[in-house]
């Protein structure tokens, strides 16, 4: 079996239906990171839902200059902060539905975007209004990001795991990784963790058993070191903390890893940034 050595919601990642399409390798994931002396200042407790979310970035405004920023003017990142809001407002189902809706609609080129994905961007919006996220963030660059952290005016800042590692250790060190917070804490739900994936393209007896090589504790702990990815395997050693607690995360999520907007709608980059640049249009009116 070669999923044996992954946790079951892992496994999720790469099934439609009772079926696999490949098997998932190491997993990226979309975080929202906390400014730790800020917070500890503050007296503020780690967010455990949305509701306790806003309250700790209204408890920021007036102590830091941004209570929360993504650097949105990427394509992935932006991608990556909509797909997580998308996830923490719906639920894993329905955000795997509003995701299917905003793939038909894409491809039959309709220049609305669909109902599912405008109410995910008016709350976006509200939280631009409200001063809780930075409004100029469809705009703003992981160098921005880099020069707002050197300067200590980040009380929070939601980016890829991958997108935290190209920052220096003596700045994202004050800043402690965690998952999403649950809207609706009785859905099923899961994270936003682009996977890397392998898949098998013929029926050569020795395939599988490469598969299989590429999920063992070993190879997987290697991948993870070289790449600084979360492992899949169970029993893999993580390249460190953050690694571990993706892996983690992913595991005891009911849904199990999920993939965002970008992996799942399009299938160019040209047109993944004609998609960006509606998503970023809507929010700028």
């Amino acid at each position: 079996n070669l999923f044996a050595a992954l946790p079951t919601s892992i496994r999720k990642a790469t099934s439609y239906g009772q079926k696999h399409y490949a098997i998932p390798i190491l997993l990226d994931h979309f975080e929202i990171a906390y400014y730790q002396i800020t917070k500890k200042n503050l007296g503020l407790e780690t967010p455990q839902s949305y509701g306790e979310l806003l309250r700790y970035l209204e408890a920021l405004k007036g102590n830091v200059e941004i209570p929360l920023i993504c650097a949105g003017g990427g394509d992935t990142e932006l991608f990556g902060f909509v797909s997580a809001m998308a996830e923490l407002l719906y639920g894993a189902e329905d955000y795997k539905k509003a995701v299917a809706v905003l793939r038909e609609s894409s491809n039959m080129n309709k220049d609305n975007l669909p109902e599912a994905v405008t109410k995910v961007l008016d709350e976006i919006k509200a939280l631009q209004e409200r001063e809780l996220l930075f409004p100029k963030w469809t705009k703003t660059s992981k160098g921005d990001i880099k020069f707002f952290m050197q300067e200590r005016k980040i009380g929070s800042v939601a980016m890829l795991l991958s997108q935290r590692r190209d920052i220096e250790y003596n700045l994202i060190k004050y800043y402690e990784s965690e998952r999403f917070p649950k809207y609706d804490n009785a859905a099923e739900h899961g994270i936003i963790a682009p996977q890397i994936v392998a898949v098998l393209l013929n029926g050569k007896k020795s395939a599988p058993l490469v598969l299989g090589h590429l999920t063992s504790a070993d190879v997987q702990s290697d991948l993870s070191n070289e790449s600084f990815l979360a492992p899949v395997a169970s029993r893999a050693e993580a390249y460190d903390r953050q690694a571990d607690d993706i892996r983690f995360w992913a595991a005891s999520c009911s849904a199990g890893p999920l993939n965002s907007i970008e992996q799942e709608c399009e299938n160019t980059n040209e047109r993944r940034h004609l998609l960006a640049q509606k998503i970023r249009a809507y929010l700028e009116r």
